[in-house]
């Protein structure tokens, strides 16, 4: 499976809500992500997967991150219902302010140890989608 980003308002990006306050982002990885089990993926400080959001059970390999609602409140209590309806994918209500000339901090520890940490651009997801793919 391979997973891209389409331009805004197209595929399932056509569900991500877009506002120049907040960045959107994707990830992805050939290795399901397990919430809770040794699994961490960590945006500015904030850990997305838990059990709801990447369980086992469902081989979340996809990831969408932004603020549903636009809102400017996260909940990661839940996955959103039309992206973890998807095979293999999943998706989480976080804010993640957006800026010009900021960054996002963004670490992924995998089960077994494994350790990265990557700055991505803070754009904004008006006109922005930044994707990010784990080996």
């Amino acid at each position: 499976m391979r997973l891209l980003t389409s331009r805004p308002g197209e595929g399932l990006g056509g569900l991500v809500d877009t506002s120049d306050r907040h960045t959107a982002l994707t990830f992805q990885r050939q290795k399901e992500w397990w919430g809770g089990e040794g699994d961490h993926l960590w945006i500015n400080g904030q850990d997305i997967l838990n059990p709801a959001t990447a369980p086992h059970n469902r081989r979340v390999i996809g990831v969408f991150a932004f603020d549903d609602g636009s809102d400017g409140v996260s909940d990661l209590t839940a996955p959103l219902p039309e992206f973890i309806a998807q095979t293999f994918i999943s998706g989480v209500d976080l804010f993640i302010p957006a800026s010009a000339r900021g960054t996002v901090s963004i670490v992924a520890q995998e089960r077994g140890g494994g350790l990265t940490r990557l700055p991505v651009p803070a754009w904004p997801s008006s006109g922005h989608r930044i994707s990010v793919e784990f080996g």
